[in-house]
């Protein structure tokens, strides 16, 4: 089991994002042990029904590492140029 920090128990990262009002890409890696794919999905579907503009993608990787890959690098560039 991962230890998070107490005060990112209590962070309202639904709220965050929402607040943002701007489109939001959700990148979730399929090794990630931090956030599952279950949990990035849940949380894109989430903002969705909050009314939000989202774009989820799943990469290869794990946590962090997942950005590095050619599908993640593709999917910001595409993301950026539509938004």
């Amino acid at each position: 089991r991962i230890k998070v920090a107490e005060s990112l128990t209590h962070f309202d990262f639904r709220g965050y994002a929402r607040a943002a009002h701007a489109p939001i890409l959700v990148l979730a890696g399929r090794a990630d042990r931090t956030v599952s794919l279950k949990q990035a999905s849940e949380f894109a579907r989430e903002l969705r029904e909050d009314g939000s503009t989202v774009t989820f993608v799943e990469v290869p990787g794990g946590h962090g590492s997942a950005l590095s890959s050619d599908n993640a690098r593709h999917a910001i560039a595409k993301f950026v140029g539509t938004h």
